[in-house]
């Protein structure tokens, strides 16, 4: 999409449908960024990935999945290793399926479970903006 600057700015002087489609995607994206800052500064390697493997479930359309772990560690700020060995943990425990690259969530939640809260959070700031987007959309 593209648009010209003086038009964008035109239409956010007037509390337009997109000035709250965008100052609500920007408040959801800043709330899902600080918590995943803290998420990285106060739970372990596992909860982590248990967080990570529900939001890809989520949003992936699938439980089924192909990432290396070198991939998935780069993302949590992680060494691989921390990750090979936090999917261990969750494959022993039947949550997860995994071989060269191919995960599968087995579990939801059992999985739910093994994640810290920094998952349900983030996936309420989601829900909320979904929520809004027929009101912002239609511009009630």
């Amino acid at each position: 999409m593209r648009m010209k600057s003086k038009d964008l700015r035109k239409e956010l002087r007037f509390g337009s449908p997109l000035q709250q489609l965008l100052l609500g995607y920007t408040q959801t994206f800043l709330a899902v960024i600080s918590q995943s800052v803290a998420c990285s500064q106060h739970h372990d390697v596992e909860q982590r990935l248990a967080r990570w493997l529900l939001t890809m479930n989520d949003y992936a359309g699938s439980r089924e999945f192909v990432m290396a772990h070198e991939s998935i560690a780069a993302m949590l700020g992680v060494r691989r290793p921390g990750i090979t060995e936090a999917a261990g943990r969750l494959q022993a425990a039947g949550l997860i399926s995994y071989r060269r690259g191919r995960i599968s969530v087995l579990d939801k939640r059992g999985l739910e479970k093994k994640s810290c809260e920094c998952y349900r959070f983030i996936r309420q700031q989601y829900e909320r903006l979904h929520g809004a987007l027929p009101r912002l959309l239609s511009g009630k």
